[in-house]
């Protein structure tokens, strides 16, 4: 029986903004190697990172999932859960 290559990958997201009204940014880190953080000055070179980073394993077609190629909504008109400071 072959041994399949083991392709999970965790990472740890951090969002915010400078400023108001400012594009989120994002820092990502590995599970288990804070040293190979990333930083992203917006979520499309994010979402450009992860895609190119999945593609390395290849799935099958059952597997793949549909990705957007950017992510251009405005966030600014989502509303915190109840509750939520």
């Amino acid at each position: 029986m072959a041994m399949r290559r083991h392709t999970d990958q965790g990472y740890l997201l951090h969002l915010w903004r400078d400023r108001a009204m400012t594009p989120l940014r994002a820092t990502l880190t590995p599970i288990g190697a804070p040293q190979l953080r990333r930083h992203f000055a917006n979520l499309d070179d994010l979402l450009s990172f992860l895609i190119t980073e999945t593609r390395l394993s290849k799935p099958t077609d059952s597997q793949a999932v549909q990705l957007p190629t950017s992510i251009t909504s405005d966030c600014s008109q989502l509303t915190p859960p109840q509750g939520a400071p």
